[in-house]
C-alpha cells in the first residue's frame, strides 16, 4: 500500500522532505463544492452520483463520459488542503455520536487517523488532537505509543477520561478483530494507571460503532465536500458474479472503450475510468496505479470488449500491475466471457504466491483480504 501512497506523491510532484506534510493535507476537506458556485465549477458531481448509485443503468455511464473519462466518488482537489487543527474544548460527550460527530470533519477517503480527547468529571472535553495518522487500511494503532502518549497527557491535564476514535477511509466503520483487540488491550492498560478509556469510536462515511458501547447509527450531518456520493451508498460486489450486469451496461454505454472498475477495501464501487483500446502498456499500467491512488482503491476490475484482446494484450499488463503496485486484480470481463477467473485464467504473476487457478465464483472479500487488515 506504500507503494501507491508513493505513487500519488508522485502523481502531485509532493518532494520526499514534504511528504509528512501531505499526509495530513491530503485529509482536509473544503465546503465549496457543496455551495452553488461549486455545482458550477463541478458540473458532472451530479451525473457521477447517478451512474455510480445505479452502476447497471448503461444511459447514465453514456451521459456520465460523455463529460469525463473517469467517473469517480470524490473530488481528490478538496481534499487537499491542509487539515486544521483538531481542537473541540469545550465539548460535551454525553454518547458516542457526540465524539463521532466532532470527528467527522476530519474524514479522508486515504488515511486512517486516530484521534484522543481528554474529558473532565462532566464529561466536557479538555484537550483533543489527533495522535497517528496511517495509511489506506490502518491507522497505526499501536499500543504501545498510544498508552504512552495518552498517560503522559492526561498526567499533565490532571483527567482520568479518555475517549478514541479513528476513520474507515471505505465508510464502513464496522470494526475489526483487531481494532476491538487493540481498544480492550489498550482500555486494560489504561485501567491499570487509573485512566478510564470511556470508548473507541470508528467513523466515516455517515455511520458510526461504538466498539466498547457496541452502540452504532448515522451521525447527524452532510456527507463531506469531496464526496461526489457518500461512501456508504456505493455499490458493493459481494461476489464476482454481480459484476456482470455492470460491465454490459458499460459496454452498452460506452462500446468503443475498455473500462477500469475501482473498488475499496469493503469492495465499493469508488471509480470507473475508460480507456482506449490503443493504448500501450506503459501508459496504461501508469493510469492504474495513480488513479488507484488517488481513489484510495485497493483492487480493481477491467472490462474489455474483445477477449482475444483481453487476454493477449490485457491480461498480462494488468497482473503486473497488481505484482509491482499491491493493487488488486479481482477479475477481467468481456463480451464473450464474463469472467475470465471463472473461465480459468491466472490473474496473478506466479511470484505474487496466489494459486495458478481459482475456483469459480469466489466471493471479492477472500481476495481483499490478502492485502490488508479490514
Amino acid at each position: 500500500m506504500q507503494l501507491l501512497l508513493d505513487d500519488y506523491f508522485k502523481s502531485q510532484n509532493i518532494s520526499p522532505e514534504a511528504q509528512s506534510d501531505a499526509t495530513y493535507q491530503i485529509m482536509g476537506q473544503m465546503q465549496f463544492a457543496c455551495s452553488p458556485a461549486g455545482k458550477r465549477k463541478y458540473p458532472d458531481i451530479e451525473t457521477n452520483a447517478k451512474a455510480l448509485r445505479e452502476p447497471s443503468n448503461s444511459d447514465l455511464w453514456k451521459l456520465a463520459f460523455s463529460q469525463n473519462d473517469k467517473v469517480s466518488s470524490i473530488i481528490p482537489s478538496l481534499v487537499n488542503q491542509k487539515i486544521p487543527s483538531f481542537s473541540v474544548r469545550g465539548k460535551i460527550i454525553d454518547a458516542p455520536e457526540d465524539f463521532a460527530q466532532l470527528c467527522l470533519p476530519l474524514r479522508s477517503p486515504y488515511f486512517e487517523s486516530t484521534k484522543v480527547a481528554f474529558l473532565n468529571r462532566n464529561r466536557k472535553i479538555i484537550h483533543s488532537e489527533v495522535l497517528t495518522v496511517g495509511v489506506l487500511d490502518q491507522a497505526l494503532l499501536d499500543p504501545p505509543s498510544i498508552l504512552r502518549a495518552i498517560t503522559q497527557k492526561a498526567e499533565r491535564l490532571k483527567t482520568l477520561d479518555v475517549i478514541l476514535s479513528h476513520n474507515h477511509p471505505s465508510g464502513d466503520p464496522t470494526p475489526s478483530d483487531a481494532d476491538i483487540g487493540i481498544t480492550h488491550q489498550i482500555k486494560t492498560h489504561l485501567k491499570e494507571t487509573g485512566i478510564n478509556l470511556l470508548d473507541h469510536v470508528i467513523t466515516n462515511g455517515t455511520k458510526y460503532h461504538s466498539i466498547l458501547t457496541h452502540q452504532a447509527g448515522v451521525i447527524r450531518g452532510q456527507k463531506s465536500a469531496w464526496e461526489v456520493v457518500s461512501r456508504d451508498d456505493l455499490k458493493q460486489i459481494n461476489d464476482l458474479r454481480e459484476l456482470d450486469p455492470i460491465a454490459k451496461a458499460l459496454r452498452s454505454g460506452d462500446p468503443e472503450n475498455g473500462h477500469i472498475i475501482y473498488t475499496n477495501a469493503k469492495k465499493r464501487i469508488v471509480a470507473v475510468e475508460r480507456f482506449p483500446l490503443d493504448i500501450d502498456a506503459a501508459q496504461f499500467k501508469k493510469k492504474v496505479v495513480i488513479h488507484a491512488a488517488q481513489e484510495g482503491a485497493l483492487a480493481f476490475f477491467l472490462d474489455i470488449p474483445s477477449k482475444e484482446m483481453a487476454n493477449s494484450k490485457f491480461l498480462p499488463i494488468a497482473r503486473q500491475v497488481g505484482s509491482l503496485s499491491g493493487t488488486t486484480l479481482l477479475d477481467i470481463s468481456s463480451s464473450t466471457c464474463p469472467s475470465f477467473r471463472n473461465a480459468g485464467y491466472s490473474l496473478y504473476e506466479k511470484h505474487q504466491g496466489f494459486p495458478q487457478s481459482e475456483t469459480p465464483s469466489i466471493p471479492v472479500e477472500n481476495k481483499i483480504k490478502k492485502f490488508r487488515r479490514i
